[in-house]
């Protein structure tokens, strides 16, 4: 059973700890996908990480589905590379020969 508050808070009370996947839809309406990036950043650091979802976005034309999730890589310095993370703090994360975060 799905209960709904007068807030539009769901709960789902009774069933059994698990992967599930949650669809809200409604014909007609669409949100930006920086708005889905945006939600599952703000997530993060705030919500153990099996409980944070995975947000996907279905591809036209047969593609499938494909996860999109916020960019923490910033770019390198060095042998290092630098990230950021869900409050936007710097972090320089030793990687040398290293390529992610390269521009070639």
């Amino acid at each position: 059973m799905i209960l709904t508050d007068a807030a539009g808070l769901f709960s789902f009370p009774g069933i059994p700890i698990g992967p599930y996947r949650l669809e809200v839809m409604l014909p007609g309406f669409r949100t930006s996908v920086q708005t889905g990036i945006d939600i599952i950043k703000a997530l993060r650091g705030h919500t153990s990480g099996m409980a944070v979802p995975t947000f996907v976005v279905d591809a036209p034309g047969g593609g499938g589905k494909l996860p999109v999730s916020p960019d923490y890589v910033v770019g390198r310095e060095g042998d290092d590379l630098v990230l950021t993370n869900f409050e936007n703090k710097l972090f320089r994360y030793p990687d040398p020969g290293g390529r992610l975060g390269r521009v070639e």
